[in-house]
């Protein structure tokens, strides 16, 4: 991932477009404000936006979604820290068929 992203800081000098980051949000995994400030430190330098993406939970994983609240107060911190932000909600939970949950459907048995 610092190859990578060194990379991006690289194309970024004197380059006008921005690269647009996603990031998976995870109740309780990542969803909190010192990510928030990690995921900040990691792409400074870099000319991005960032779309955050609550998890979309599978049957059987015991991941989940970050609450609304934690969601929002992630993005306030990102944004304090400079950065252009916004959240992706998702369409298709109500059918089990949001990014991500469609890989439940062919591998019941795994457990995440």
């Amino acid at each position: 991932i610092k190859e990578v992203l060194q990379y991006f800081r690289d194309l970024s000098d004197g380059n006008k477009k921005n690269f647009l980051i996603q990031y998976t949000v995870i109740d309780r995994v990542n969803d909190d404000e010192q990510s928030a400030k990690s995921l900040a430190s990691l792409v400074e330098g870099i000319r991005c936006k960032i779309n955050l993406i609550p998890l979309n939970p599978v049957e059987p994983s015991r991941l989940n979604s970050p609450l609304p609240e934690r969601l929002i107060a992630f993005r306030d911190e990102l944004t304090r820290q400079g950065l252009r932000v916004m959240i992706r909600y998702s369409k298709g939970q109500d059918i089990d068929a949001a990014c991500g949950q469609l890989v439940a459907l062919g591998n019941s048995k795994t457990t995440l």
